[in-house]
């Protein structure tokens, strides 16, 4: 299969090429040895990455750490993603996922829900407003 062997075989230098091969690690379910790549790719600088792929690749660090169970490590990846990429809302979305593995389901609720609350009014039909009114009172 040349594909698998690709992976393997290919020299990897760059913090592309790192978030390449931890990308088909993760297609392939080698999550450990995607979180060794996506690890790379944060100590050479993510911003070495082409704009259009940062915040994927926070995404795809933190649900792997998520995956293996490094669930504090991942809370602060997809933490530092939302900082730095408000707008995509797959970070929030990973980052509740996240907060609930780890027993939070409070704070996992809120990420979810608040994260909901910014796609356009109309989406909810007028009840943005009941919807605002429950997020603060989420009990576990």
């Amino acid at each position: 299969m040349p594909g698998k062997n690709k992976i393997k075989k290919q020299k990897v230098e760059t913090a592309l090429g790192w978030y390449e091969k931890a990308c088909g690690f993760d297609r392939k379910g080698l999550e450990k040895k995607a979180e060794t790549c996506y690890a790379k790719v944060y100590e050479l600088g993510w911003r070495g990455l082409p704009e259009k792929e940062r915040a994927g690749f926070f995404v795809g660090y933190g649900s792997t750490l998520r995956n293996n169970k490094k669930l504090k490590l991942s809370t602060e990846i997809l933490r530092e993603g939302v900082k730095r990429f408000p707008s995509y809302p797959a970070l929030k979305i990973f980052l509740a996922l996240t907060l609930h593995s780890r027993g939070q389901f409070k704070e996992a609720a809120n990420v979810l829900f608040k994260s909901c609350l910014e796609m356009p009014e109309k989406a909810y039909d007028g009840y943005d407003r009941a919807i605002k009114f429950y997020i603060p009172r989420l009990k576990r």
